[in-house]
């Protein structure tokens, strides 16, 4: 599960929620 690792590393997801 690296690969799903770096992903979230590369591009993180955040909620619009500010």
């Amino acid at each position: 599960m690296l690969k799903i690792e770096k992903n979230i590393y590369e591009e993180p997801i955040v909620p619009e929620t500010q």
